[in-house]
C-alpha cells in the first residue's frame, strides 16, 4: 500500500483517523484507570512516534522532529 492510501485520511499531512483513535483511546484508558486524560492522550502520542521510529514509518511529525533523516 502507499502512502496516503486506505482509510488514512490526511489534513496537513496528519492522518485524521490515527489521531482520532489515539486521543479516543487515551481517554478510554485515562477514565477507565483514572488517570490524568491529558498525561495519558500524550504518552499514547509519544509511544506512537516511538513505535513509528521503530518500524520505519516517516509519518509527518516524525519529518518535523527529526529533519536529519
Amino acid at each position: 500500500m502507499e502512502p496516503g492510501e486506505g482509510i488514512h485520511f490526511h489534513v496537513g499531512g496528519f492522518a485524521i483517523v490515527d489521531v482520532v483513535v489515539t486521543i479516543l483511546g487515551g481517554w478510554g484508558i485515562a477514565y477507565y484507570m483514572k488517570w490524568p486524560i491529558p498525561l495519558t492522550i500524550f504518552v499514547f502520542f509519544v509511544i506512537g512516534i516511538i513505535l513509528h521510529r521503530l518500524l520505519d514509518i516517516r509519518t509527518t511529525i516524525d519529518k518535523l522532529l527529526f529533519k536529519q533523516y
